[in-house]
């Protein structure tokens, strides 16, 4: 018999010792991710009542001058009866004198506040504490004939301790984000100013450009005369400056929604032999009073792309309008399609222009410049190329430059998605 009351306590013992085990390593870590303080309460009481068995688990908190004690949260086999009751600490001086000692007590005696029915039972009230402070007590209620053993304390102390770093963790991340609340609102503001003042720019230069080339048609057909013959020089200089103007709104613009694309774009299978062309078309007359010329070449059999056209063409127009700019009259702009392991090589290069190899790792910042360079009129402001770089990583693909022999190109790599439709242009 002796054996078998010894067996069984053994039995008992790992038995327990498992529990603790998976409730040591299983609530701390859920405690720790609790998102909320309601759910930290949930967690703590409800683990521990099931793994030690006990009739009430309850959690109250302190207010700030520790004068009383409020039950915020109680898991119960019954009806929840104190879940919101305030207890005067004056009314108890003895138990919560220890409490806010951070001393741990267990007592068995009629408490009619802490047990309405007027029962004799267990109770087990551990300080929820750490560093940085005291915040209330995790109590336990079970039978009068059931003490609460060694391992349970420690288990009851270690979940306690983990509700307060939980508690802790949860209030400075709220403070965190009350305060990046607070900072991203006046970014905001700046941001939404500077996308509406950008917008009305762009809406002026627009209107000015149209009635700039809409005057000279008109003076070209009734005003023009040998002895006048400087006014198309006046107007073709003053619709250079609209043209640097409108790309320079239209670059801001763009740099401003670059961050957003990622999760605005919409993807479109693409014809890039149908697409390009129509791209190029805008810059014709351009090209034509610049004295440039302007090839187009494209590979035959080139794979549909699937890619947000919208981010495609601006990348492409950028590349075409820096072309335009650092071609010298007689020069040549080719742009050319290809296709090469798994990737389309979209290319822009021009003639007359050589970026020194040291200078070329800097070309893709925002507002620089290759320095000693004089191009007059076309002087830019450093956004377009660094522009092009950010918006080539929002589709996913790689921009390349090569400079040699008077000639620069930037080479475009799209990945070539698996669509099985091809276009035969040959």
């Amino acid at each position: 018999m002796t054996l078998k009351l010894q067996a069984q306590k053994r039995t008992a013992q790992l038995r327990q010792a498992l529990n603790y085990n998976f409730l040591a390593k299983y609530t701390p870590q859920k405690l720790s991710k609790s998102p909320d303080e309601r759910q930290i309460w949930q967690t703590a009481t409800r683990g521990l009542a099931q793994i030690l068995k006990v009739n009430h688990c309850q959690i109250e908190l302190y207010d700030s001058s520790k004068t009383t004690a409020t039950v915020v949260y109680e898991y119960t086999t019954t009806l929840p009866l104190d879940q919101g009751e305030v207890r005067d600490i004056a009314d108890f001086p003895q138990v919560y004198k220890q409490l806010l000692n951070q001393q741990l007590l267990q007592f068995a005696e009629r408490i009619s506040v802490f047990n309405p029915q007027k029962l004799q039972m267990t109770r087990l009230a551990c300080p929820i504490y750490n560093e940085q402070g005291i915040l209330g007590n995790l109590w336990l209620i079970r039978p009068k004939e059931k003490m609460f053993q060694e391992w349970e304390i420690q288990l009851v102390k270690q979940v306690a301790n983990q509700c307060a770093n939980a508690f802790y963790q949860t209030r400075l991340y709220k403070q965190a984000s009350q305060q990046i609340s607070e900072l991203e609102e006046p970014n905001q503001k700046k941001d939404d100013f500077f996308k509406a003042i950008s917008h009305e720019l762009h809406g002026y230069t627009s209107s000015i450009q149209l009635a700039a080339q809409t005057l000279e048609n008109i003076l070209e057909k009734e005003l023009i005369t040998p002895k006048n013959n400087i006014l198309p020089k006046v107007f073709h200089l003053f619709q250079q400056s609209c043209q640097r103007q409108t790309q320079l709104v239209n670059e801001l613009l763009a740099l401003y929604h670059t961050d957003i694309y990622h999760t605005k774009s919409i993807s479109k299978w693409i014809d890039l032999s149908s697409w390009i062309p129509k791209i190029i078309e805008n810059f014709l007359d351009r090209v034509y009073i610049q004295q440039q010329k302007l090839t187009f070449d494209i590979a035959a059999n080139i794979p549909l792309i699937k890619t947000d056209s919208f981010t495609l063409e601006r990348i492409v127009v950028e590349l075409i309008n820096n072309a335009c700019k650092y071609t010298p009259q007689g020069g040549t702009i080719n742009i050319s399609v290809s296709t090469f392991e798994e990737m389309i090589q979209l290319s822009v290069s021009n003639t007359g222009v050589e970026i020194p190899v040291y200078e070329q790792q800097r070309i893709f910042e925002q507002s620089y410049r290759l320095p000693g360079k004089d191009f007059g009129s076309r002087k830019g402001k450093g956004l377009g190329l660094n522009l092009v770089q950010n918006l080539t990583e929002v589709l996913g693909a790689s921009i390349q430059l090569k400079s040699q022999d008077n000639q620069t190109t930037f080479t475009l790599l799209i990945p070539v998605q698996e669509s099985g439709l091809v276009r035969d242009i040959a």
